[in-house]
């Protein structure tokens, strides 16, 4: 059990949850939980952030943050926190690549995850079928 006031898990080490998210993203979307896809997609972009991948994470921010348009929803605590953190350390204000926060504003978030699992090749596919409002 972790200590609710250390904050969200993998704070401090964004790096070390790469898999959990892609796991926990994957799951959320196979039982219909955007939200909760939505924050481990965000987990994982702060951790390809913490790797150095900087276009992954700008991208997949990019659809995280249209999907809670799309839902209406904000961001909680924790979930601020977390994307805070991978926006820190994608660097300025979060839009370091305004072309793949653009692209990632496109994707719809089976394609985010793919993107995130290294499916690169999805992306125009999708980004084509949500111009088209698919």
């Amino acid at each position: 059990m972790t200590d609710e006031r250390a904050g969200p898990p993998y704070r401090d080490r964004p790096q070390d949850c790469a898999e959990e998210a892609l796991l926990g993203a994957t799951r959320a979307l196979q039982i219909g939980d955007k939200p909760l896809a939505v924050y481990c997609l965000d987990l994982f972009a702060a951790s390809a952030a913490a790797r150095g991948d900087v276009r992954r994470a700008a991208t997949i921010l990019g659809a995280t943050e249209a999907a809670r348009q799309e839902m209406g929803v904000v961001p909680d605590e924790d979930e601020a926190a977390t994307r805070a953190r991978a926006l820190e350390l994608i660097g300025r204000d979060g839009r370091a690549d305004e072309s793949a926060w653009a692209e990632g504003r496109a994707l719809d978030l089976a394609s985010a995850l793919e993107l995130a699992d290294g499916k690169d090749e999805v992306r125009s596919e999708s980004a084509a079928r949500r111009q088209k409002g698919d």
